[in-house]
């Protein structure tokens, strides 16, 4: 059979075609002919192997899953001795992320519990439904705990998983979720409330609060979310954050430390200080010393121990900096060793 493969991890450019042998169901799986199969952003990190830590589970070095592609639809060939829930000819769709994958080929072998039954019609609607609409459900109802007349934002809403999340959301609170995206058109009907263009408004400056977040783009600060939650909202994402959204939350909180103490600071600045035998402001320039070696970027410290509110705060923001800064180097030295290789 022929099937879309690659043994290195890359752009789209690293992708072929190759002629395989056709998979053997074994006696709990069933063997599928595949008729759609969607594309979804965890082929594309997995296909990358960005970010790093997604190569502990799909291999270190090069992938360990040739042929790629999860969410698939088509129509049972064959089936093991032990399957009892389908036969030859049923028409089936699933989710093969946690199998072995292997969805961009045309014959492809699952366990009988990753799939159910799909009208045969409607295969390539069913197709684009495993992976996203799941993602969307387990984020709204698992983790975001949605209830009944809660104000509910979709940031991402006109993409796969944020097309679903805002169908749900409607269907399980009586209350239309708001929606941030650009699509206006799309997402009216989904039956959104209120759709918030993100090129046009701010959602986090309109000074409205809701009580469950789910993000599906990640292209804001912990921060910034956090201002636009009421004081007992819920905030759930889909995306990869960086270390620099864990620092800009930090950045925020020390930004905040230094205007508080912008005084205090300002007093000790202008002391003159006396440097190699004589007296020189700090104000001024200091050709006598060496350049600082942070290269522009604000010196990492533990936060000093203050009374009152805000302590417990400063010291949870210093280690998730801290332990950002550390994923950072170690990320950087990994790639560094697989190049190298």
């Amino acid at each position: 059979m022929q099937a879309m493969t690659h043994n290195r991890y890359g752009s789209p450019d690293v992708l072929q075609f190759a002629d395989i042998a056709t998979p053997t169901p074994k006696d709990n799986e069933v063997l599928v002919r595949v008729h759609a199969a969607a594309v979804n952003p965890a082929d594309w990190h997995l296909l990358h192997g960005q970010p790093f830590m997604v190569r502990f589970s799909s291999g270190l070095r090069r992938p360990k899953h040739p042929v790629p592609g999860s969410d698939v639809a088509g129509v049972v060939e064959a089936v093991g001795k032990d399957v009892t829930r389908f036969r030859p000819g049923d028409a089936v769709f699933g989710d093969l992320s946690g199998a072995s994958r292997g969805a961009f080929a045309e014959y492809v072998a699952a366990p009988e519990d990753v799939g159910d039954e799909a009208h045969r019609p409607d295969l390539v609607q069913a197709a684009a439904a495993p992976m996203t609409a799941v993602t969307a459900l387990q984020g709204l109802r698992d983790h975001g705990r949605i209830q009944a007349g809660q104000r509910v934002l979709v940031n991402g809403a006109s993409g796969g998983v944020g097309s679903f999340a805002v169908q749900i959301a409607r269907r399980l609170g009586p209350r239309s979720p708001v929606a941030g995206t650009s699509a206006r058109k799309l997402v009216r009907s989904l039956e959104a409330d209120h759709v918030i263009d993100y090129k046009q408004e701010d959602f986090t400056q309109s000074g409205q609060r809701y009580d469950l977040i789910f993000d599906v783009v990640g292209n804001r600060t912990v921060a910034e979310y956090r201002q636009a939650l009421t004081p007992t909202g819920r905030f759930v994402t889909t995306a990869f954050f960086g270390a620099g959204v864990a620092w800009s939350s930090a950045q925020h909180r020390r930004e905040h430390d230094d205007q508080h103490d912008g005084a205090a600071r300002r007093r000790r600045s202008s002391r003159p200080r006396r440097v190699a035998g004589r007296r020189k402001s700090h104000t001024g320039d200091r050709p006598h010393l060496p350049p600082p070696r942070n290269r522009g970027r604000p010196p990492l410290r533990r936060p000093r121990t203050r009374e009152g509110q805000g302590c417990d705060r400063d010291r949870r923001a210093w280690a998730v900096e801290a332990g950002c800064c550390m994923m950072r180097r170690w990320y950087v030295v990994c790639n560094a060793w697989c190049v190298y290789q």
